[in-house]
C-alpha cells in the first residue's frame, strides 16, 4: 500500500498517494558479488596444435556487498529521511541451513493444496498484526490466500 508500483510492459510508476501521518516504504536490496583473481574468459584464440595455459584455481577472491536502491543505486543512510526502509537480504541458501517450520515464500503453494510444509505463525512488529499459516480447520494456507489478507 505505501510502496511505489509499476504497471505494464513498460513498468510505468503509478504515482503513491499517502494517507496524512503514512510514511513511504522504500525497498532496499542487499547485492553481494564475488570476484577472483583469476576470473577470465574461457574462449582464446591460440595457434594450431596449442592448447591454452590457465592457472589451477579460482585465485584470491574479494567479496563485494552493498545494498541497491532503485530511486538512486548505492544507498547513503541519509537519502530517504522521512522513508521507511525495508530492507531485502540475500538469503542464498550458501549461508546455511533454515528451520523447517521457517516461514519461506519460495516453500509455499500458490493454493491450499499439495505438500507444503506446515510454517511458523508470524507478527509483523510494526502494528503487532498477527499473521497464522493455517486456517480455522488446521489447514495449511497458500501464498495467495496470505496476499489476499494483506491486500497486496
Amino acid at each position: 500500500k505505501s510502496m511505489v508500483k509499476y504497471e505494464g510492459e513498460s513498468m510505468e510508476w503509478i504515482p503513491l498517494i499517502l494517507r496524512p501521518n503514512e510514511k513511504e516504504i522504500i525497498l532496499v536490496m542487499h547485492n553481494e558479488y564475488i570476484f577472483y583473481s583469476n576470473n577470465r574468459k574461457w574462449d582464446i584464440w591460440v595457434k594450431s596444435r596449442e592448447l591454452p595455459l590457465y592457472k589451477k584455481g579460482n585465485g584470491y577472491s574479494i567479496i563485494v556487498s552493498e545494498f541497491l536502491m532503485e530511486e538512486c543505486g548505492q544507498l547513503t543512510v541519509i537519502d530517504f529521511p522521512n522513508c521507511i526502509t525495508l530492507f531485502a537480504f540475500d538469503n542464498s541458501l550458501n549461508y546455511g541451513t533454515y528451520r523447517s517450520d521457517m516461514l519461506m515464500a519460495s516453500r509455499m503453494n500458490l493454493k491450499p493444496e499439495g505438500k507444503q510444509p506446515k510454517m511458523k505463525d508470524i507478527v509483523f512488529e510494526s502494528d503487532n498484526q498477527h499473521q497464522l499459516m493455517v486456517n480455522k480447520n488446521n489447514e495449511l494456507k497458500g501464498m495467495k490466500q496470505v496476499l489476499i489478507k494483506h491486500e497486496l
